[in-house]
Formats: C-alpha cells, structure tokens, sequence
C-alpha cells in the first residue's frame, strides 16, 4: 500500500474505534445504538482491506458485552477488540525507524499510575521533530527509551487529564499505538507581540509495558 492509502487505513480505524466508544455510550437510545453497530461499526469494518472476517468476528463477541460490566470485564473485552486491531493492522501498518519513545523522568505522574495505568508514561515523537522540542523545553532532561513498539498503547491526553483530575468519570480507553495517529508533533501557533511560534501538540500520551489499574472490588 502507498503511504497515503496506509495513513487514509489508519483513519478509518480511527473512526471505527470513535464509533465504538459512542456505540457504549449510547446504550439508552437503543435506536441510535443499531445504526451505529450497522452502519458505521460494521460498514466500516466492511470497506476496510483485506480479510476483516476475525476483527468483525472479534468485536460482535466482544463489543455487545461492555456496557454493563464492571469495571475489569469490561476492560478486558475492550483489550480483546484492540488486540485483534492490531494483529489486522500489521499486515498493512507498519513502525517506522523514524518514531521514539521519550519521557521526562522529574515529571511526576504517579497518581495517573495508581487511578489509571501503572506502565511507563511518555511520548512518542518523530526523530526530525526532537531537536526542536529540546529547544522548547531547555531544562527538561529528556530520557530516550528504546521500547517495544506492540507493547505501547495510547490514551486521548485530555481524557486521562481530566479523568485524573477527577473532572470526568468516563474512564480513558486504551488504543495500541499507531504511529499514524498517535505521535506528537510540532505546530504553530500565534502569540501577540511575537508573532507565529512553534509548540509541541498532542492528542495523546503514550505508555509502554501498560498495566491499568482497576480496583479490586471491580
């Protein structure tokens, strides 16, 4: 596949994930919740390449069983579905040499450890793109971990932020790492008196070796 077809795949499982987060959300409108699992679930998964017999196959058992878990089960259906996204995704997505995994080691995220993922908190970030973000963050003494690029996952960077804060009670949802959608990256933006800067930007963080916490009673 051409790298434009491989970024436009990433997409579309992209959306198939956002679409499965809404389908659990939606569960008091029964209505809405089928034309979510027909057309956008299914249909989707459908009009992706290649044999998507298992993935569907994956996601009907699994799927259908969250709303209503508690806590553990339903985290361990979810893993179930992305775990057979990432073994579907293989076959056309693969990591390239230019992404790294990077963290600062003064920063302190046990707290998103103890209520959320006990594994090893960072980023990942193009190689082209380092240089510039050391420049940004001039007393931050970056760590570079050489990781096992299946065993990262992602989590929405706002979501876990307000999650921890205790602003939401929607827990974050794990994704295994695409290095389509979820490195950070650098962007501009415009300050008054200095004109367009650049600031390093994220939708997500990253954890390598992730083990969520759930609460034993869950």
């Amino acid at each position: 596949m051409e790298k434009n077809e491989i970024l436009s795949l990433s997409r579309k499982i992209d959306i198939i994930i956002d679409s499965m987060i809404e389908y659990i959300e939606r569960r008091e409108n029964p209505a809405l919740v089928r034309f979510i699992w027909r057309e956008e679930i299914v249909g989707g998964i459908k009009r992706l390449p290649g044999d998507t017999s298992r993935l569907l196959d994956v996601i009907s058992r699994n799927l259908p069983a969250i709303p209503g878990a508690k806590e553990g089960k339903k985290l361990e259906y979810w893993l179930n579905i992305q775990e057979s996204i990432r073994e579907y995704r293989k076959g056309f997505v693969k990591i390239p040499d230019d992404i790294m995994f990077i963290r600062n080691p003064h920063y302190n995220n046990q707290y998103a450890k103890r209520v959320l993922d006990k594994g090893m908190w960072g980023w990942a970030v193009k190689v082209e793109d380092f240089p510039a973000i050391k420049e940004m963050y001039p007393d931050v003494d970056w760590e570079i971990v050489d990781v096992g690029w299946n065993d990262v996952i992602a989590y929405r960077w706002v979501e876990v932020d307000d999650w921890v804060c205790g602003e939401s009670d929607k827990r974050p949802l794990p994704v295994y790492f695409d290095p389509n959608i979820h490195p950070c990256y650098i962007r501009e933006e415009f300050c008054p008196g200095e004109g367009f800067r650049p600031y390093f930007f994220t939708h997500y963080a990253c954890v390598w070796k992730s083990k969520p916490y759930i609460k034993e009673d869950e």
